[in-house]
């Protein structure tokens, strides 16, 4: 039996109208830069998991994304990461909104909104983050797959929230099937659970 995740966290592997990545480059003082996914932490207010990660597409893009499925799970302990496909119109680090901005030249750092070619030498030159992201996309670009075209990932376990910034963690067992999705609850569920819809999960995109 897999064991539970717990996501906290998601990311986009998110592509400009012209298939270029968009990342966030981080610049921090006395360490090399690297390169992260855009995205960020769920909050008490998002409901489910794609109004979490369109959330922080609009702050950290200033664009309107289009999130089209879950491709990948990460497994950090003690909590993982939920990793969406999508794609924003017409980013402009301008209009770029949320906490990080305004520390920028800080201890934080800088964020830097970035679109890098999709090529499988432009990704592995880099030091992108989460880990072992830039491999495998890396694998499918040189495999000729296109993303648009891969598979919604196997459905995770995620188990009860033990702290109340992380309200998500709720969502019990969401099993998807094509074109639908069936979700379970445990007792401990709560106002919070991620309220998955079948256009979320069945290969609809979810606008924002």
């Amino acid at each position: 039996m897999t064991a539970p995740i717990t996501v906290s966290r998601v990311r986009a592997i998110a592509l400009t109208r012209d298939d270029q990545l968009l990342l966030i480059h981080r610049i921090r003082p006395g360490r090399p830069d690297y390169w992260v996914l855009p995205g960020g932490g769920i909050e008490p207010t998002d409901m489910t998991l794609t109004t979490a990660l369109a959330r922080e597409l609009r702050e950290e893009t200033g664009g309107h994304a289009t999130i089209y499925r879950l491709i990948h799970l990460i497994n950090d302990a003690p909590s993982g990461q939920a990793v969406f496909l999508a794609r924003v119109d017409n980013p402009n680090p301008h209009t770029r909104t949320g906490p990080e901005l305004t520390t920028a030249g800080t201890d934080a750092g800088e964020y830097h909104l970035e679109a890098h070619p999709l090529t499988p030498t432009g990704l592995t030159n880099l030091d992108i983050r989460p880990h072992g992201i830039a491999d495998l996309l890396a694998e499918h670009l040189r495999a000729g797959r296109n993303l648009f075209d891969l598979p919604t990932c196997a459905a995770p376990t995620i188990s009860p929230a033990h702290r109340k910034h992380h309200p998500l963690n709720t969502w019990h067992r969401a099993m998807w099937r094509p074109g639908r999705v069936r979700q379970r609850y445990g007792s401990s569920c709560g106002r919070y659970c991620a309220l998955a819809t079948a256009s979320s999960w069945s290969g609809r995109p979810t606008r924002t």
